[in-house]
């Protein structure tokens, strides 16, 4: 068996994004040779562009135009995730106005508590929680006001395709 071996974009992608949790700057000593356009790559693919641009913004070896692209990326992700916060307050009147008791899953509450920065980290949906008793409800809630499940579901087939799956 071939022993595991992190490139060192992956291993400065790491430091970069975990320099968002704590309060040292874990880029500063790091020595390896890095391809830029690999690291790109990388945190596009694992849509940390946001994290990794703020914890290799003041690395002395980050070149321009790589922190350009990082903070283009990071700019459009917070914009996503600001649109998504207008969605979650949405959601949260309507369920609360059909008396419907609901929680938000990860995303952007998540965010909010892990993150010095909660528009950095990239998101790609709202998950929400509803008790078993409420998923019809729920599905025509938010089929009525233009969510779409993933995957999609109707709302006669809501209830029993939640007992089924982890997630729906």
């Amino acid at each position: 068996m071939q022993p595991l071996v992190i490139v060192p974009e992956l291993k400065l992608l790491a430091r970069a994004c975990a320099t968002n949790f704590q309060n040292a700057s874990e880029t500063e000593h790091f020595v390896e040779p890095v391809d830029w356009t690999r690291l790109f790559r990388l945190a596009s693919r694992h849509r940390i562009e946001g994290l990794a641009y703020l914890g290799l913004r003041k690395f002395p070896g980050a070149p321009f135009d790589t922190l350009e692209s990082l903070a283009k990326s990071s700019r459009q992700i917070a914009a996503k995730n600001l649109q998504a916060v207008g969605d979650c307050i949405r959601l949260r009147d309507a369920f609360a106005a059909e008396r419907i008791p609901m929680l938000f899953v990860k995303g952007a509450s998540l965010a909010r508590l892990a993150y010095r920065s909660p528009f950095a980290k990239q998101s790609k949906d709202i998950d929400i929680l509803v008790g078993t008793s409420d998923v019809s409800r729920a599905a025509l809630l938010l089929g009525n006001l233009k969510f779409t499940p993933a995957p999609p579901v109707t709302v006669a087939t809501a209830t029993k395709w939640h007992r089924r799956m982890k997630e729906s």
